[in-house]
């Protein structure tokens, strides 16, 4: 008699796809939080290159690329850090994820940072001064110049 299993059309063993399956549906939760923060990491590996070019420096491709990669799987590692502290310790007091939203604000506003910084340098203009302003201004008209960045 023949023996049909979920998997019968691969050579894997069954219990590969069901581990699988379950560090999947372990992870859902934080799948889409973790997609923008590498997105965030590209976007500032893109601007820092972006820079390196305008600034005529030396690109090392390799190093910048290995550094967004350790940068990912870093944050990746803090962001389930704290889910696993949610879900064991917190989800039962709180009933929601603190820990992981705190955790992933930090790092997205790291790497927000740190964009606004690339792309500030690569326009001349001083971009997160004019964000900080324009919190304190009743109005935008006193946003819209084009003074370049003074160093």
């Amino acid at each position: 008699m023949l023996k049909m299993t979920l998997t019968s059309a691969s050579k894997f063993p069954d219990w590969i796809f069901f581990t699988a399956v379950s560090i999947y549906s372990f992870l859902m939760p934080l799948l889409y939080s973790l997609y923008f923060l590498w997105f965030l990491i590209a976007i500032d590996y893109i601007g820092g290159v972006w820079l390196s070019k305008k600034n005529k420096k030396e690109i090392h491709w390799l190093k910048g690329f290995r550094t967004s990669i350790s940068k990912m799987f870093a944050y990746t590692l803090i962001s389930l850090a704290g889910y696993i502290i949610d879900i064991i310790f917190l989800k039962q007091a709180l009933g929601q994820l603190v820990v992981f939203n705190i955790f992933m604000a930090l790092l997205a506003i790291g790497e927000f940072r740190s964009i606004i910084n690339n792309f500030g340098c690569i326009l001349e203009i001083d971009i997160w001064n004019k964000v900080v302003k324009a919190f304190g201004k009743k109005g935008l008209s006193d946003l819209v110049t084009d003074e370049p960045i003074k160093e």
